[in-house]
């Protein structure tokens, strides 16, 4: 569909493009739910990024198999305070990129930026202040505004243009490295 966008003729370029442009709408919303919020708002799961949920291990009766699920369920209790696990700690959620979901112009090295952002944007929302509150950090700055408008520009015009999307990205993965660092 996408070479229609660029390459069709006539009536199939018209339709491809209105078609792409839908598309992109949602992409773009998906993409600032995750790296704003490091949430996916995927219902229908046509996201290229999805969770998933890795099980705990319970205790039996070789003291071996204890050591090893009490080490491991330390880590569930760590990655549920970081909200990586589910309440119940039944699991563990991490993230992957589903290869055979991403659009063909948007290539792996770009997708796993995109991973790390949001990543990165959960691990650092779940720090906790000296007191044990959650604290809300504005990770972009006074750039969030300007990025997420950055992000809406890329579905105004008839052509996606994944060299601005990618720009973009540059910028947010420089913000929560940044971040990181300190």
């Amino acid at each position: 569909m996408y070479e229609h966008t660029l390459f069709g003729f006539g009536d199939v370029k018209t339709a491809t493009r209105r078609i792409s442009l839908l598309c992109h709408k949602i992409l773009i919303k998906q993409l600032k739910s995750w790296f704003f919020n490091g949430t996916l708002l995927d219902p229908h799961e046509e996201f290229f990024i999805r969770s998933v949920k890795i099980a705990t291990v319970t205790t039996g009766d070789n003291p071996h198999d204890n050591t090893i699920a009490t080490m491991l369920n330390s880590t569930v209790m760590t990655a549920m305070s970081l909200g990586f696990a589910s309440q119940d700690k039944s699991y563990v959620k991490e993230y992957e990129i589903k290869i055979d979901m991403l659009p063909c112009y948007i290539h792996v090295r770009l997708a796993n930026q995109i991973l790390f952002i949001g990543e990165t944007i959960l691990m650092l929302s779940c720090d906790t202040d000296s007191n044990g509150l959650k604290s809300v950090k504005n990770f972009f700055e006074e750039r969030e505004d300007e990025l997420r408008l950055e992000l809406d520009s890329l579905v105004t015009e008839e052509v996606f243009h994944v060299i601005r999307l990618e720009k973009i990205v540059d910028t947010l993965k420089f913000c929560v490295t940044k971040i990181r660092m300190v």
